[in-house]
């Protein structure tokens, strides 16, 4: 009854009506150096074009599915390269979204300017409130976790990967949001989630 009740409060309060950031590093796509073909390709069309394997990279993909689905993802956020893409496709399909792309969560475009991730995601953040996924490659993660560490008190911080790979290919990070009395925006619980492939796969 006592939990019930913290529960009943909490509700009241306006505290669990919340939404949600998903944060997604793309599933495990083939190695550079079987892809990387210097001689025919460039180097920004070799990662731009680098596929998820057939194996682990496309079947996590799909494992996705219910996982985002479960989170009520409504909008789909994602590096245009094609690892990227490949790994929300599946759940974009399954929920009739279109994909949006943002340049700025490439690798190189965050090489270059890391201030292009922080806008879109600070934007993300505080104009829509609706649950989002946003796609990325293991060296933007940092910057985005730089800009949740912004809305997440001390004691979430915990949960929150703090070092380099940040996430493993695949997984994803759940951040609930919630908008507080006089419009503040902040984090209210962290989370992380990579799917089970079945065995023999």
């Amino acid at each position: 009854r006592d939990l019930l009740g913290e529960l009943v409060d909490l509700w009241e309060d306006g505290k669990l009506d919340t939404w949600t950031l998903v944060l997604v590093r793309h599933g495990r796509a083939v190695k550079r150096s079987v892809w990387n073909r210097p001689k025919e390709r460039d180097k920004e069309t070799d990662e731009a074009t680098r596929p998820l394997t057939h194996d682990q990279g496309e079947t996590r993909a799909r494992a996705l599915v219910p996982i985002l689905a479960a989170y009520g993802v409504g909008r789909v956020l994602t590096s245009p390269w094609k690892r990227c893409v490949d790994t929300v496709a599946p759940y974009a399909a399954a929920a009739g979204l279109d994909l949006e792309t943002a340049d700025a969560f490439t690798e190189m475009a965050h090489a270059e300017s890391p201030k292009g991730v922080r806008s879109v995601v600070k934007k993300v953040l505080r104009v829509r409130e609706e649950p989002t996924a946003l796609c990325t490659h293991r060296p933007v993660l940092p910057t985005i976790m730089e800009v949740v560490s912004q809305y997440a008190p001390g004691r979430l911080l915990r949960s929150v990967p703090d070092r380099d790979p940040w996430l493993k290919t695949g997984e994803i990070l759940v951040v609930h949001m919630a908008r507080r009395p006089r419009g503040k925006i902040r984090a209210v619980a962290i989370e992380k989630q990579r799917p089970v492939l079945s065995e023999g796969r």
